[in-house]
């Protein structure tokens, strides 16, 4: 019978006394409304309570419900890639708030909740593959936002640091990028921003060498000089091979450094704005790189 199910409906819509009880209901409403059999069609209400739920959360989500809101990402994307746009703006909605910064109520949640940040994180990792366009964008500014975290401590942001390497999210980000020629430039610029923020520590640089992602982002090169695209992968890569020497034979071929003498032939021919000089000299210090590596010859 249905009539229990929407008896428990009617008592969960916030009629709860305190704020930590009335949010946990209304996660406990979401989640249920999104998988009760009598309530799975119930498109309308799914999309508006999410959509308080983002209002309620407006200043970031917290730590400790990230169980449940991982549970309504994946929920959600798989809805969008189905087809069903309605849950386009409600699920943006919710990666809108996903790159605030994590709320914590006690300072050892986070660590206490690292199973439950990875998961958050590879489930951003795996929206950044949606066929939707805007929501891919979302869930990749939400990831680049978590990896820089630059208002935050160091020991901070060593900490997402550590989330995001055991999240395996690279992987995803390995597969959004592809061959680093996607038509779609402004996804590109996302997609390699994230890359410019894991390449700033070892650990990382080394998880980005193993998933595969520097190919493409030497290929992204091929954007031009007067691309952000361009610029930022440059960066990127002068990072990690600052910090994990062995990754430049991974990127020192026949292609790779045909598209990086592309780049400095315009840049030398055509690059006339001090940014385009400062560009071309990042560049040579790639060629450096690469001309001292056995695999270019």
């Amino acid at each position: 019978s249905a009539g229990p199910f929407f008896k428990m409906m009617a008592t969960q819509g916030g009629t709860a006394t305190g704020m930590g009880k009335q949010k946990g209901d209304l996660y406990t409403t979401a989640i249920t409304l999104f998988t009760h059999r009598h309530a799975m069609d119930m498109y309308e209400r799914q999309v508006a309570t999410v959509e308080r739920l983002c209002r309620m959360y407006v200043n970031g989500f917290f730590v400790a419900d990230l169980g449940n809101l991982c549970q309504l990402l994946d929920i959600m994307a798989g809805l969008v890639d189905a087809g069903r746009e309605e849950f386009v703006e409600a699920l943006c909605e919710m990666l809108h708030v996903c790159a605030l910064p994590f709320v914590k109520e006690i300072a050892s949640e986070e660590y206490r909740n690292f199973p439950a940040l990875c998961d958050t994180l590879a489930s951003l990792g795996r929206i950044l593959l949606s066929t939707n366009r805007a929501v891919a964008l979302a869930a990749g500014d939400a990831l680049e936002k978590y990896a820089g975290a630059e208002d935050e401590a160091p020991a901070t942001v060593s900490y997402h640091h550590q989330v995001l390497e055991h999240s395996k999210m690279t992987e995803s980000l390995a597969s959004a990028l592809g061959d680093g020629s996607m038509q779609d430039k402004v996804m590109l610029l996302q997609l390699v921003r994230i890359v410019l923020e894991l390449s700033r520590t070892r650990d990382l640089a080394v998880v980005l060498v193993e998933s595969g992602c520097l190919l493409a982002v030497a290929q992204a090169l091929a954007c031009g000089f007067k691309s952000d695209v361009a610029a930022a992968a440059v960066e990127a890569l002068w990072n990690v091979f600052e910090l994990c020497p062995e990754a430049v034979a991974e990127v020192a071929t026949e292609e790779s450094v045909g598209v990086i003498k592309q780049l400095l032939d315009q840049l030398l021919s055509e690059g006339h704005r001090a940014q385009d000089k400062e560009l071309r000299n990042e560049l040579l210090v790639l060629v450096t790189y690469v001309a001292n590596t056995k695999e270019a010859h």
